[in-house]
C-alpha cells in the first residue's frame, strides 16, 4: 500500500480468482443496471402496436444518452437498424396512442399533409444515433403516411379536424379500434437479441462470464414467465 492507498500495488496483487470474481460482478451490476433503467419499460410495452414508434424512438434515444457509453453505443447501433415503426407509413400509429399530446398530433397530421413522401419509402427510418435527441415523430411523417390510416377503412376525415375533437368522432374510434388490434411482428424479440449480444460483445469477450450473464437473463425468464 503506498501513500496514496493504493492496495492493488504490484507489490500485493490480489489472487487471481479475486480478481475474476470481481470483474464478474461489476459486469453483472452493468447488466442489470442496463436492463432495469433502460430496457425493461420498452420491453414491457412492446405488444403495443400504437405506442410502438413513440417506444421505439425514445428507447433509441435513451441508448444514445446511456451514461456507459461503450454499452449505448453498442445497443444503439443495433436499435437504429430496426426502427420499423417510426418509417414513413407506420409513424402514423401514434396518432391512436392515448400517450401522444394533442400538440404533437397536430404537428404529424400537418407533417402527412404537407411533407411530400418518397414514391418507395423505405420500411424502416434511418436515425442517425448522434443526432436522435432532436427528433420527434412529427420529422418522420409524410404524405406516405396517410396510407396507414387508409388502411383501417374508417375514413380519415378526422385528419382535417383538430385532435382535441376526435374522441368524439366515430371514424376516428373506429380508426384507433382497429389500430389497437394490428398484431405486432415479433421484431422487438429479435431486437432483444441482437441487443444484448452487442451489449454482452461490449462488456465482456470472455466466454465464461458471457454465460453468466446470460444465466441471469434465463433465471428472469423463469421468474417471470409472462413478462411479455
Amino acid at each position: 500500500m503506498d501513500g496514496k492507498g493504493d492496495l492493488h500495488s504490484q507489490d500485493h496483487p490480489l489472487p487471481r480468482g479475486v480478481c475474476a470474481h470481481q470483474a464478474r460482478e461489476e459486469e453483472l451490476i452493468r447488466f442489470t443496471t442496463f436492463i432495469v433503467t433502460t430496457y425493461v419499460e420498452p420491453w414491457m410495452s412492446a405488444h403495443c402496436s400504437t405506442s410502438a414508434p413513440a417506444t421505439d424512438l425514445a428507447l433509441l434515444k435513451a441508448l444514445a444518452a446511456y451514461r456507459d457509453k461503450e454499452i449505448g453505443r453498442a445497443s444503439g447501433k443495433v436499435m437504429a437498424r430496426h426502427m420499423w415503426y417510426v418509417s414513413e407509413e407506420l409513424v402514423g400509429l401514434s396518432l391512436f396512442d392515448e400517450a401522444t399530446v394533442v400538440e404533437e398530433k397536430r404537428a404529424i397530421v400537418s407533417a402527412m399533409q404537407q411533407r411530400l413522401g418518397e414514391k418507395n419509402p423505405p420500411r424502416r427510418a434511418d436515425v442517425a444515433l448522434d443526432a436522435v435527441e432532436q427528433r420527434s415523430l412529427a420529422l418522420f411523417a409524410t404524405t406516405n403516411s396517410v396510407g396507414l390510416v387508409t388502411a383501417l377503412g374508417a375514413g380519415h376525415d378526422f385528419l382535417n379536424v383538430d385532435p382535441a375533437e376526435w374522441s368524439g368522432r366515430d371514424d376516428y374510434t373506429t380508426a384507433r379500434r382497429r389500430a389497437r388490434h394490428l398484431r405486432v411482428v415479433n421484431d422487438f424479440a429479435e431486437r432483444g437479441v441482437a441487443l444484448i449480444s452487442a451489449f454482452c460483445g461490449a462488456i465482456t469477450r470472455d466466454e465464461e462470464q458471457r454465460q453468466h450473464l446470460l444465466q441471469v437473463v434465463e433465471r428472469h425468464r423463469a421468474l417471470y414467465p409472462c413478462a411479455k
